[in-house]
């Protein structure tokens, strides 16, 4: 099930392309960003639950911590996107004053970076597309968080995500080989 609970979430993320799938007709979605894990209307209250609650300072010092790294493993940057997505919304240092300016371009220029170099391809190995799966789940969040802060749509991304998906779905709907030894 979760695979499929992925593949639903980053469909209501992108505007997939006019066929997906099997010859599946899509009707184009219109819903405000973010709407994933919290709406625009929230992003207040967590920025300021995040400065109050030490339990949420601890997790949010981890998150900032995430978006701050590099990799060029996809695995990773599809958590270093999706931490950096957050960090950039919720816009906090770790002593809780507001990022500095030039953190902040970095961090949106890093999450651009990682959001144009998706790999969508989705090889028939099980574990494979398994974690490539979460990856896509992180990314769609990523790209739903960043352009629900002001980011304009960007096609080329929800396109490669769109493409993602459907690899995924995919991979998932084909029968699993098994392997004698």
């Amino acid at each position: 099930y979760m695979p499929l609970l992925i593949l639903i979430l980053c469909l209501l993320v992108v505007e997939p392309p006019e066929t997906i799938g099997q010859g599946l007709q899509w009707e184009s979605l219109s819903l405000n960003h973010p709407h994933l894990l919290y709406s625009s209307q929230e992003i207040d209250v967590l920025r300021l639950r995040t400065q109050q609650n030490e339990e949420m300072k601890t997790l949010y010092g981890q998150i900032l911590s995430r978006a701050r790294r590099t990799s060029d493993d996809q695995r990773q940057r599809s958590s270093i996107a999706k931490s950096a997505a957050f960090t950039f919304t919720i816009g906090l240092s770790d002593d809780g004053s507001l990022l500095a300016e030039g953190e902040l371009s970095s961090m949106s220029e890093k999450l651009n970076t990682y959001l144009h170099a998706i790999d969508p391809t989705v090889q028939p190995n099980t574990t494979q597309y398994q974690w490539r799966a979460i990856e896509l789940m992180m990314f769609c969040e990523a790209y739903d968080m960043y352009h629900g802060y002001g980011a304009q749509p960007d096609t080329s991304i929800e396109h490669t995500l769109a493409e993602f998906a459907e690899n995924t779905l995919r991979e998932l709907r084909s029968p699993l080989q098994q392997y004698n030894n």
